[in-house]
């Protein structure tokens, strides 16, 4: 699991991750659903490693990331295919449907 703070550090993934789709997990510490969500999220990163790269983002310490992908609430977790967005989840959500996110199931 990576942590991303920059746009140095999302280029670099995007780079390393090549076709393989990312998800990424926009938190801040303050979040009590974030940190309801955290088992969750690492347990289907470990689960989907072969297929999917994990990554967080503490939306404290990356605003511009945050913005750049419009995340207004948190928890949010996006999936990225190529470096675009292709699924999105914000708030609190279920296994099954956290998994459709990394399975690239989603809408």
């Amino acid at each position: 699991m990576t942590d991303l703070r920059d746009d140095e550090d999302f280029a670099a993934l995007l780079a390393a991750a090549g076709d393989v789709p990312v998800v990424i997990d926009f938190w801040a510490p303050w979040c009590v659903p974030c940190k309801t969500m955290t088992p969750l999220a690492e347990a289907l990163a470990v689960d989907f490693a072969e297929s999917t790269h994990f990554v967080k983002v503490d939306i404290d310490a990356a605003p511009e990331l945050a913005a750049r992908f419009g995340v207004r609430g948190v928890p949010t977790f996006l999936r990225l295919e190529n470096g675009s967005e292709t699924a999105r989840l914000t708030g609190l959500t279920t296994r099954t449907r956290l998994a459709a996110l990394f399975e690239g199931d989603a809408a």
